[in-house]
C-alpha cells in the first residue's frame, strides 16, 4: 500500500487535479482514518469530473458538503462569462454630500436602463409554458444520466442553494449594521434640533422682532444638520458599497455558472440564455434598491436636478461560449464557434487558415498561418489520455477597410501557443495554457490560464 501511495502522490504532483489518482488516494487515506487528506484528495478528484463514489465518501466525511460547488471550480471554459457580466458596472455611492446630486442622476439612469432592458428581453423572448418547464426539470432528475449532465445538475442545484443562502446572509448583516448607523445619526440630529429649539424659545418674529437672530439660528441648524449628514454619509457609503459589491459577486458567480452549465443539464428551449440575462439584471436592480440618497439641505437656493435618460443594455440571443466544436482527421482539425471557423493541419511544419465574423453575422476578416509545432501524448486511448501541443506561427490577416471598402492587410506578426487536452473515456476537455500574439497593429497580447503569470514582477 505504501508503494502504491508513493506512485499516486507522484502522479498528483504532475497533475494536481488528476481524478483517478486523487480518487485512489482519497480511498486509501480514508482506510487509514486520515479524513482530512481523504477530503482534500476527494475534492480534487471531482473538481474536473463527476464521480458518485467519491461524492458518497465526501458526504460521509461532511454531510454539509456541496459537490456542485466543488465541481464548479473548473468551468467548461476557464474564465469565460457572458458579455453582460462585463458591461454591467455598479455605481459607487459617494462619501461627500456635494457629490450626491450627480450620483442620484446616475443612479436613476442606471435603474431606468435596467428596467427597459429587462422589458426588452421579456418582449422578444418566446414564452414557455410552465408545464413544459416542469416536465423538463423532472426529466433532468431521472436515472442513467450522462456524467457531464450529472455534473451540471450538481453544479446548478448546489449553486442555487449556496446563492440563496449567501444572499440572505449578506442582506441580514447589511441591515444589522445599517440600523446601528441610523440610530447614531438619529441621536446626532436630535441633539442639533434640541439646541435649535432652545435658541428659538425666547425669540419673536414679525416687525421689530428678532428676525435676524431667527435667521442666524436657522442657518446654524441647517449647516449643523449638513455636518451630521456628512459624517453619517462616510460610514453609510462604505457599508453600501461593500454590500453591493458582495451581493453582485454572489450573483455574478451563480449566473456565470448557470449560463455555462444549463445547456448540459436541460434543453435550451426550456431554459433560454436571455432569461438568464434577465434574471441577472433583476438581481442588480434589487441591489441598487439598497443604495441611499442623502440630500444636502440647501441653506440658500434650491435648484432642481437635471434628468438623464437611460439606455437599453446590449443583450445577446445566444451565448457564444456554449456553441463550439472540433473535428480531427489525422494531423488536421476543423474548429469552430458562433463567430469564427478555422482549419489547422500539419506536424512539425504546421499551417492554418480561418475566417472571423462580427456579432451581427457579417464578414470581418480572414487569415493565414504557417510555422513550426510539436505535440505529445500520455495515457491510453479510451481510458485517460493527456495530450499537449506547442506551436509558433507567423500570420497575416486580411480584411476590408470599414470606410473605403477596399481590401487591406489588417495585421501581421507572430503567434505562439501552448494547449493541453485531456480525455477520460469519451469525455474530453481542451484548455489553452498560454497564447501570445505580437503584431504590427495588435502590438502584444496574451490569453489563457498562464497569461496572469506574465504580469508577475520580481
Amino acid at each position: 500500500m505504501n508503494t502504491a501511495m508513493k506512485w499516486l502522490q507522484q502522479a498528483v504532483k504532475q497533475d494536481s487535479l488528476n481524478p483517478i489518482a486523487n480518487k485512489l488516494l482519497c480511498i486509501l487515506y480514508l482506510k487509514n482514518s486520515d479524513t482530512k487528506k481523504a477530503k482534500d484528495h476527494g475534492e480534487r478528484s471531482i473538481t474536473r469530473c463527476h464521480d458518485d463514489e467519491v461524492i458518497n465518501i465526501l458526504q460521509q466525511i461532511n454531510k454539509q458538503v456541496k459537490p456542485g460547488e466543488i465541481m464548479s471550480r473548473f468551468p467548461p471554459l476557464p474564465d469565460k462569462q457572458f458579455a453582460m457580466l462585463d458591461s454591467i458596472k455598479l455605481p459607487e455611492m459617494p462619501s461627500r454630500l456635494d457629490d450626491m446630486e450627480q450620483f442620484e442622476i446616475e443612479l436613476n439612469a442606471i435603474k431606468q436602463s435596467l428596467t427597459i432592458t429587462i422589458a426588452d428581453i421579456e418582449n422578444k423572448t418566446p414564452k414557455v409554458a410552465d408545464d413544459i418547464n416542469q416536465k423538463a426539470l423532472m426529466a433532468s432528475f431521472t436515472k442513467d444520466l450522462s456524467p457531464i449532465r450529472l455534473k451540471a445538475q450538481y453544479i446548478i442545484i448546489d449553486g442555487i442553494q449556496i446563492y440563496q443562502a449567501e444572499k440572505i446572509k449578506e442582506a441580514e448583516l447589511f441591515h444589522y449594521h445599517l440600523k446601528k448607523l441610523n440610530v447614531q445619526f438619529s441621536a446626532a440630529t436630535k441633539v442639533i434640533q434640541n439646541r435649535y429649539n432652545n435658541q428659538m424659545k425666547n425669540l419673536e418674529g414679525g416687525e421689530a422682532g428678532d428676525e435676524d437672530k431667527i435667521a442666524a439660528a436657522e442657518l446654524e441648524r441647517c449647516k449643523s444638520l449638513n455636518g451630521a449628514k456628512e459624517i453619517h454619509l462616510v460610514g453609510l457609503s462604505r457599508l453600501v458599497n461593500q454590500y453591493a459589491s458582495r451581493q453582485e459577486c454572489i450573483s455574478r458567480k451563480f449566473f456565470r455558472d448557470y449560463a455555462n452549465w444549463a445547456p448540459y443539464w436541460v434543453p435550451e428551449t426550456t431554459n433560454s440564455f436571455p432569461s438568464i440575462e434577465r434574471d441577472y439584471l433583476k438581481d442588480v436592480f434589487n441591489i441598487l434598491g439598497e443604495y441611499h440618497v442623502v440630500k444636502k439641505s440647501n441653506c440658500e437656493i434650491f435648484e432642481p436636478l437635471s434628468i438623464k435618460e437611460g439606455e437599453i443594455q446590449k443583450w445577446e440571443e445566444e451565448y457564444c461560449a456554449n456553441f463550439k466544436g472540433k473535428i480531427g482527421i489525422g494531423p488536421a482539425k476543423l474548429v469552430w464557434n458562433c463567430n469564427s471557423w478555422a482549419i489547422e493541419a500539419g506536424e512539425g511544419i504546421v499551417g492554418g487558415l480561418g475566417m472571423e465574423y462580427k456579432e451581427d453575422g457579417s464578414f470581418d476578416d480572414f487569415y493565414f498561418e504557417l510555422g513550426l509545432g510539436a505535440s505529445w501524448e500520455f495515457g491510453e486511448e479510451h481510458l485517460a489520455k493527456l495530450a499537449g501541443g506547442a506551436t509558433v506561427k507567423e500570420f497575416v490577416k486580411f480584411g476590408q477597410d470599414m470606410k473605403t471598402g477596399e481590401w487591406e492587410v489588417k495585421d501581421a506578426g507572430v503567434k505562439g501557443e501552448i494547449s493541453i487536452e485531456q480525455e477520460i473515456g469519451n469525455v474530453g476537455a481542451e484548455v489553452k495554457v498560454i497564447e501570445v500574439t505580437a503584431g504590427y497593429r495588435t502590438a502584444f497580447s496574451k490569453e489563457g490560464l498562464g497569461a496572469p503569470l506574465l504580469d508577475l514582477k520580481y
